[in-house]
């Protein structure tokens, strides 16, 4: 059994838009996405990898670590300040991107701009 980390879905018809891959950066990029681009070709979406760390700042000790690392996107709630090591799963041999969470909700936003314009609920 393997599990699907995290899938990016349109907010009025919930077609996904893209299948994720998740993991907590180490200075590594080794992670199995076998299963995750097998599932992206099938649903016709870009799959991801997505490496994520919390950005060390000297307000906040590195023995701090964010109290809810799932947490993907920015949320002024929980104050954490997130960097990303991501690519997409179709564009190999293109290296890895290294990202603030602006940069990396852009690339989730074209997903959903781009779906829009065939999204019958979103019209509405």
């Amino acid at each position: 059994m393997i599990d699907i980390d995290s899938v990016e879905v349109c907010k009025y018809c919930y077609e996904p838009l893209a299948i994720i891959e998740t993991a907590y950066y180490r200075g590594h990029t080794n992670k199995a996405t076998r299963l995750t681009k097998e599932i992206a070709k099938r649903c016709n979406v870009p799959g991801y990898m997505l490496f994520y760390y919390e950005l060390e700042t000297p307000a906040k000790p590195p023995q701090e670590r964010a109290k809810h690392p799932q947490i993907l996107r920015y949320d002024p709630r929980y104050d954490i300040d997130l960097r990303f090591v991501w690519r997409n799963l179709f564009e190999y041999p293109i290296a890895y991107k290294e990202t603030d969470q602006n940069e990396w909700l852009e690339e989730l936003n074209m997903l959903h701009k781009r779906h829009s314009k065939e999204c019958i609920k979103w019209q509405k």
